[in-house]
């Protein structure tokens, strides 16, 4: 392409330590970024963007939070590959090109989403554990359940995600695994039966996951405990 080979002498010149040099390079970034702005597609240019990234530029904590929020909530609600850089630097409020001081691609970006998504989803996992202790039955599955209900839509989108080959990889050594909010509620119960029905809750709710029926997930949970205490007792 003529205008990475622009790019690079430039680059290699050395042209953005002299005025004139800044002004030109600056003028050759911004026709490729509204090239391919306009396609909507502007990560995929982050291999001719890399070598000349703008420099001198302090990034910022707040921008770079903004736009991973943005990109979590537009990768949910639309999905990964239809989400755009574009569509995530307007909702975050920032310039297309600025996201290149953070992040160097969209794959980037979903991996620093996937990371802080977990990390929400261990608090509120450790947030049910702590509230769960002293509830009765119906009570813990109405509390677990309003908290599924908070996060169904990520679980679709990284289920999503992780059946798709091209993106599985990005996921090894994330844990998305709720069964340790039972234990504080199971704690009483025999190690093996507790292991059990936890591994038993979890499958309602993931089809709660996948079909919604949060009413139908309730019920078929009340009734595992139901029928594991008249088991156990």
């Amino acid at each position: 392409m003529q205008v990475n080979l622009v790019i690079i002498l430039i680059h290699n010149a050395n042209c953005e330590y002299l005025s004139f040099g800044k002004k030109l390079l600056k003028i050759v970034k911004n026709i490729i970024l509204l090239y391919f702005s306009k396609k909507n597609d502007i990560m995929n240019v982050d291999s001719l963007y890399r070598d000349v990234k703008m420099r001198g530029r302090p990034a910022d904590p707040k921008n770079r939070e903004n736009i991973v929020t943005a990109a979590i909530s537009l990768f949910v609600e639309k999905g990964y590959q239809e989400t755009t850089a574009v569509d995530i630097a307007k909702r975050a409020k920032v310039s297309s090109s600025h996201m290149y001081i953070y992040f160097e691609n969209k794959e980037r970006l979903l991996v620093e989403a996937v990371r802080r998504m977990e990390a929400e989803h261990t608090a509120l996992s450790t947030d049910i554990a702590d509230k769960c202790v002293g509830l009765d039955d119906e009570g813990f599955i109405d509390l677990f359940y309003e908290a599924q209900a908070k996060i169904r839509p990520r679980v679709r989108f990284i289920a999503h995600c992780m059946m798709s080959p091209g993106l599985a990889y990005l996921f090894e050594g994330i844990d998305f695994d709720f069964s340790g909010v039972f234990v504080p509620f199971l704690k009483d119960w025999p190690e093996e039966l507790s292991a059990d029905i936890a591994r038993t809750l979890m499958d309602v709710s993931i089809g709660y996951f996948f079909f919604g029926d949060i009413d139908g997930a309730k019920a078929s949970s009340l009734n595992v405990l139901k029928g594991a205490r008249a088991l156990w007792g």
